[in-house]
C-alpha cells in the first residue's frame, strides 16, 4: 500500500551527499507509487517548483555552519505537524540526528526514521587524531562535540527506526550510544546508474567548460568538500612524485570550500599551476561528465561512512584509490575496483595511483568491475525498495 512520506533535508536539491540522498530517494519513492513531501532550506530552494511528483515545502535556513542546521532541525517539528494536518503524513524520514529531542511526533501518529551517515564522536576523533581541522564547520563540530553527541544519542534513541549507511556506521552507533541493535538496519547509500554512467564526448565538454584537455592528460580527480577531514593534504604531498613518473598527470579538485590553503601547499611543493585546477562547486548534472574524463578518482579521507562521490565515480566506470577507513572496504573491492592505502600515507597513495595510470589493461579491468559492483549492489531503485520494506514494518 502506498505511503505518505515526508523527507527533511537542508541540502535538497542536490548540492552535497545528503541532498543527493534525499533527491534520489524522493524520486524512487514516487516511482513506486508513494506520496512524497520534502521540507528543505529556503535559501537552497529559491525558484524551485514541484520536482516531478514530489511536493516541495521550503523553510528558512541560513548559511552559518552547524548552527543553521541545528535551527532548521529543532524547528522542524512545527512544520511536520502542519503537513500532518494538511496531508496526513505517516512517516518523517531525515538525515541529521543532531537535533530535535525536544519535540515528539509519536502523539501525532507520525513514525520517525533517521538515516545516520555517521556519528559526531567518530568524526571528531578523526579530526583531532589527524589534526585535520581546517574549516569553520569542523571547528564548530569539535568545539560543540559533547553537546552534539548527546543530542544525537537522544534523537536516535527516541526515533522509531535508524538506518545506518554501512556496517561500520552501525557498529559505531552500537558502541558509542548503546542503542537496541534490533532498531538499526543497514541500507547503503545508492547511486542513479542511468545518470551516472560513462558519457561519450565528455572530453569535449571538459575542454570547452574548464579548458582542461582530458585526452592529452591523465586526469586524477578529487570530489568532496575542501575540508581537512577529506585528507586533501595527503594527496597534495603525493602529487610531486606522481608527476615525476607520469608527467602528463593533471589533478582536478571539485567541491566547495576555500582552495587558497591548498594552492599555497601545491606552490610550496613545487607543483606547476598548469598541472592542477580547482573547479569549486559543480552542478550535480555535470558531475557524470567530469567522472567520465577521470583516469582515477582519489578519496584520501580520514573519516567516511558510505561516500556518495565514490559510488558516483564507480558508476561512471572510474577506478578509485581510497583510504582504508570507515565503511570504504564495504564499497571498494581492493585490487578489483581500485586500491586501498593507509590514511595519511602519501607514499602509498602515490604508488597506488601510479599503478593505475601506468597500466592501461589494469585500468580497463578496474573500470569495468567498478560499474558492475555499483549496478549489482548500489543502484538506487533497489536501495529504495529496501527502505520501503522498512517503512512497511513500521506502519
Amino acid at each position: 500500500m502506498p505511503s505518505r512520506i515526508c523527507l527533511a533535508e537542508t541540502e535538497f536539491p542536490s548540492w552535497g551527499g545528503y541532498g543527493a540522498y534525499v533527491e534520489n530517494l524522493a524520486t524512487e519513492l514516487t516511482k513506486q507509487g508513494n506520496e512524497v513531501h520534502v521540507i528543505c532550506g529556503q535559501s537552497r530552494c529559491l525558484g524551485l517548483h514541484e520536482k516531478d511528483t514530489v511536493h516541495v515545502h521550503t523553510k528558512f535556513r541560513g548559511d552559518l555552519p552547524v548552527i543553521s542546521t541545528l535551527y532548521f532541525e529543532t524547528s522542524l517539528g512545527k512544520k511536520v505537524k502542519e503537513l500532518k494536518k494538511e496531508f496526513d503524513i505517516q512517516i518523517l524520514h531525515r538525515n541529521s540526528p543532531q537535533a530535535g529531542p525536544q519535540w515528539s511526533l509519536s502523539d501525532e501518529g507520525i513514525t520517525e526514521v533517521i538515516t545516520s551517515h555517521g556519528t559526531t564522536n567518530a568524526l571528531v576523533t578523526s579530526l583531532i587524531r589527524k589534526k585535520a581541522i581546517s574549516s569553520t564547520s569542523e571547528f564548530l563540530e569539535t568545539f560543540f562535540s559533547h553537546v552534539l553527541a548527546k543530542m544525537e544519542r537522544d534523537v536516535l534513541r527516541k526515533c522509531d527506526q535508524v538506518i545506518a549507511v554501512s556496517e561500520w556506521t552501525r557498529s559505531c552507533i552500537l558502541n558509542m550510544m548503546k542503542i537496541d541493535p534490533v532498531k538499526i538496519k543497514v541500507v547503503y547509500n545508492g547511486v542513479s546508474i542511468d545518470k551516472f554512467s560513462r558519457v561519450k564526448g565528455a572530453e569535449e565538454f571538459f575542454l570547452k567548460e574548464y579548458k582542461i584537455d582530458a585526452i592529452a592528460n591523465k586526469i586524477v580527480l578529487f570530489v568532496g568538500r575542501l575540508h581537512g577531514v577529506k585528507g586533501i593534504k595527503t594527496l597534495i604531498r603525493a602529487i610531486p612524485r606522481i608527476i615525476r613518473e607520469v608527467p602528463d598527470a593533471f589533478f582536478v579538485f571539485v567541491g566547495r570550500g576555500n582552495a587558497t590553503i591548498y594552492k599555497r601547499l601545491l606552490h610550496e611543493a613545487g607543483v606547476n599551476a598548469l598541472r592542477y585546477a580547482f573547479l569549486g562547486h559543480v552542478a550535480h548534472n555535470y558531475l557524470p561528465m567530469i567522472y567520465s574524463c577521470a583516469d582515477v578518482c582519489v578519496l584520501p579521507s580520514y573519516y567516511e561512512n558510505c561516500p556518495t562521490s565514490l559510488l558516483e565515480a564507480m558508476s561512471c566506470a572510474c577506478p578509485s584509490v581510497a583510504s582504508n577507513i570507515g565503511g570504504i572496504d564495504e564499497i571498494v573491492d581492493n585490487g578489483r575496483t581500485g586500491y586501498f592505502f593507509e590514511p595519511g600515507n602519501e607514499g602509498e597513495l602515490a604508488t597506488k595511483v601510479l599503478m593505475i595510470l601506468k597500466d592501461e589493461r589494469l585500468s580497463k579491468n578496474m573500470s569495468k568491475a567498478s560499474r558492475e559492483v555499483v549496478v549489482e549492489k548500489f543502484e538506487w531503485g533497489s536501495i529504495a525498495k529496501q527502505i520501503i520494506e522498512i517503512y512497511k514494518t513500521l506502519l
